[in-house]
C-alpha cells in the first residue's frame, strides 16, 4: 500500500479529515471557492523528485494551476531536498515554498561515555535522542539511531551541486542548494569518523 494511502487512513480515522481522489466529485477548486479545504491523495510518486512532479499534476487536475504558496510536509531528514525539488518543478511559477517538517530530531552525547573508555564504542552508540535543552530522553524516536545517522549522512551528498549530487551540475533533480560551510565541515568530520569506525570492525 502506498505511504500516501496509509496517511489517508490515519487522517480519516483519527482526525476526521476526508480525502478525495483526482476525478472524484468535488475534487476541484473553482475560481469562486473561498476557504475551501480540499485534501487530495497523490499516490503515484516513488521518490522525492516525483513527489513534486506528481503533486503538480494532481493540483492541476484539481484546478490549482498556479499556486501562490505551498507548504511541504516531509520527513525532517528530507525537508530541504524536497523543497528543492518543488522549486525545480515550479521554477516557471515561483510560488512561496515553506518547509514544515513537524518536528526536529535532536541527539546528544550520552554522558556515561564521557567518563568511560569511549574509544571502544561506535560513535553512534555514544548518542541518544534528546529534547530541546539537550537532555537525554531515552526515546527511540522515529528511527533507530543507526538508521537516523544513515539518513542524515545520505542527504548532503544528494544536496551537493556537483557531478555526483542531485543539483543542476549532477542528476538535475533539484535546484542548486547552498550547503553552509559549518554543515559541510560537520558532515566531512562525521563521514571520516564513521568510515574509520566501520574499517575497525
Amino acid at each position: 500500500m502506498p505511504e500516501a494511502r496509509v496517511l489517508q487512513m490515519i487522517a480519516e480515522k483519527w482526525f476526521g479529515i476526508k480525502a478525495v481522489n483526482v476525478g472524484d466529485p468535488g475534487a476541484k477548486i473553482l475560481p469562486h471557492d473561498v476557504d475551501k479545504l480540499l485534501v487530495v491523495v497523490e499516490d503515484q510518486s516513488t521518490n522525492c523528485g516525483a513527489n513534486a512532479s506528481e503533486s503538480r499534476k494532481v493540483l492541476e487536475a484539481c484546478g490549482v494551476s498556479s499556486p501562490r504558496s505551498i507548504v511541504v510536509v516531509q520527513d525532517p531528514t528530507m525537508s530541504r531536498r524536497t523543497v528543492a525539488t518543488f522549486r525545480k518543478t515550479y521554477a516557471d511559477l515561483s510560488p512561496r515554498l515553506v518547509s514544515w517538517p513537524t518536528f526536529t530530531p535532536r541527539v546528544a552525547l550520552d554522558l556515561k561515555f564521557v567518563t568511560s573508555n569511549s574509544s571502544t564504542e561506535s560513535p553512534i552508540q555514544q548518542l541518544q535522542y534528546a529534547d530541546r535543552r539537550g537532555v537525554i530522553t531515552h526515546d527511540e524516536g522515529l528511527w533507530g539511531l543507526t538508521r537516523f545517522v544513515d539518513l542524515i549522512m545520505g542527504e548532503i551528498p544528494r544536496l551537493r551541486d556537483d557531478e555526483n549530487g542531485y543539483g543542476p551540475k549532477g542528476k538535475n533533480f533539484l535546484v542548486h542548494v547552498d550547503i553552509p560551510q559549518d554543515v559541510d565541515n560537520a558532515w566531512k568530520f562525521l563521514d571520516t569518523v564513521l568510515e574509520q569506525q566501520s574499517r575497525q570492525r
